[in-house]
């Protein structure tokens, strides 16, 4: 890539990303709107055409491609759900872990199960259990 372009794909991505996003979560809803969506993409388009140095006749998706550049209606929705996830706003359409103290984690022998049989599964739980004392006191502890 040339320095011309590396300057193009820098000042994109300091200066016009962070001012076409800025307080996405706010007017995500906005953007999803055809009108609003095309004067985003024409942003977008006019920076990755000096990035790619391409003819005005290339299409929007092929200029992202060409440039490694996310399609600022994917970019957009990226940013907002980010920042709902992270600060819990939104919550409810995203399934994230929650952390967990490692007092109330499940000691391994009680995970295991044998579907066919419960009986079974106890007899395989206990065999391992008493080869994990085994090993245990064989190796020791520590």
């Amino acid at each position: 890539m040339e320095t011309e372009a590396r300057s193009f794909k820098t000042i994109n991505n300091g200066a016009i990303l962070p001012q076409l996003l800025y307080a996405v979560p706010v007017w995500i809803d906005a953007i999803r709107n055809q009108y609003n969506t095309k004067k985003y993409v024409k942003v977008q388009r006019i920076i990755s055409l000096r990035i790619a140095k391409a003819y005005h006749t290339i299409s929007h998706e092929a200029l992202c491609i060409l440039t490694g550049l996310t399609p600022i209606p994917i970019k957009v929705e990226d940013v907002a759900t980010l920042y709902n996830i992270t600060t819990g706003g939104n919550n409810h359409k995203y399934q994230t872990d929650k952390e967990q103290n490692p007092s109330s984690w499940l000691h391994p022998t009680d995970m295991c199960r044998v579907t066919t049989q419960q009986a079974k599964a106890r007899n395989i739980c206990g065999i391992i259990s008493r080869a994990a004392a085994r090993a245990n006191d064989y190796y020791g502890q520590g």
